[in-house]
């Protein structure tokens, strides 16, 4: 062991980082990012604003704050109720340096986003992991079960990732109202949830302990430009503030958010377009030998009702398409309840039903069933 190490856990911690088959268009399904490219027009006129002290230059804090402050329109809350940060993972990040001690906890669903636990122990906190039902649910209940007086901060994605399961805004009521009365912080993470029924943040009012994540990564179309925030009460987002990084984003990534905002009914309109050609996925699947598990993401489970995958493997291969799959070392596809460990998860997006390795994983199901 290297002694100069100290947190000598860092070194047990697997990291999967696995090289991208592609970014091209309608074929990377692996990272729930935007299927599609935006039209040719729509990304020249972004272009137009971009200049060489965008490069040249660090970030002005005036950047940020007209930033924050559209950000903060959108919402419909104050701009010092905004922290904006280097994607919402970052922000989830900072906020478990400001909750965190050694010796301390958090709380969080089982499976989710991993780097939850990852960056608690960075901090000297362990994770608590409260494992789904086998019909895939998980009660609040069970989560505040799982709470001990050491515990400083719960996480929920919602809808959760991967399977895409959505709390309602009186089970999220239920859980802060809970916490609230044992100080612990709650932090739902919205990262996908423009693809959902709807958003808890108007909760944010009545408890003060709650704050809710958001990222540009998923729905908006700009996982390049990693920009994430949190919406929270101001006392929260001013200490966030004090702790983060001096330029956590660049001129750029703020030009072509801002530019996104200025455009949010072009954005909404190809969200409801995902949404639409999700279900009618999944419903063509379903039909035709699938077993489904349907999503609040832009992201699904499939597998063959009679057989292992591995004639929806070859397809996928075969168009060249990236996307998870249960044989990948290190990163098993499984569904609790489910025994099969070879599921299929892709992304999804418009017109995705009409794509050719998607007509012809369906006759393959027809042929199948």
């Amino acid at each position: 062991m290297n002694r100069l190490i100290k947190n000598y856990w860092i070194k047990n911690i697997k990291r999967i980082r696995n090289a991208r088959i592609t970014k091209k268009e309608n074929l990377r399904l692996d990272m729930a990012e935007k299927l599609d490219n935006f039209p040719n027009f729509f990304f020249k006129n972004f272009l137009k604003k971009i200049n060489q002290e965008d490069f040249i230059t660090y970030p002005s804090y005036s950047e940020y704050e007209g930033l924050i402050k559209a950000l903060a329109k959108y919402n419909r809350c104050k701009s010092t109720n905004i922290y904006l940060d280097t994607g919402s993972d970052a922000c989830i990040r900072t906020l478990l340096q400001l909750a965190c001690k050694r010796g301390t906890n958090i709380v969080g669903s089982s499976p989710s986003f991993p780097m939850y636990s990852v960056y608690a122990q960075g901090f000297g906190a362990s994770s608590i992991k409260v494992k789904y039902n086998l019909d895939r649910s998980l009660p609040v209940s069970k989560i505040l079960k799982n709470i001990n007086r050491k515990t400083r901060l719960v996480i929920l994605a919602n809808p959760n990732s991967p399977y895409g399961d959505y709390k309602k805004k009186n089970e999220i009521s239920k859980l802060a109202s809970a916490l609230r009365k044992k100080n612990i912080l709650l932090l739902i993470d919205e990262a996908y949830v423009e693809f959902s029924p709807g958003s808890i943040q108007k909760l944010i009012k009545t408890y003060k302990n709650l704050l809710v994540s958001r990222t540009f990564s998923k729905a908006w179309g700009a996982a390049g430009c990693r920009i994430g925030y949190i919406i929270g009460n101001k006392e929260i987002i001013h200490s966030l503030q004090n702790i983060q990084l001096t330029f956590p984003l660049t001129c750029v990534s703020v030009k072509f958010v801002m530019y996104l905002l200025n455009n949010k009914n072009f954005v909404k309109s190809h969200i409801e377009k995902v949404k639409k050609d999700r279900n009618k996925l999944c419903d063509l699947l379903q039909k035709n030998g699938f077993d489904v598990l349907r999503s609040h993401t832009n992201s699904i489970h499939f597998h063959e009702k009679k057989g292992n995958n591995s004639k929806v493997f070859k397809i996928l291969s075969k168009y060249g398409v990236a996307f998870k799959k249960g044989t990948n070392i290190g990163t098993p596809i499984k569904v609790v309840g489910d025994n099969r460990n070879t599921w299929i998860r892709i992304s999804v997006g418009p017109n995705i039903h009409n794509l050719s390795y998607i007509k012809e994983i369906i006759k393959s199901g027809k042929k199948i069933n």
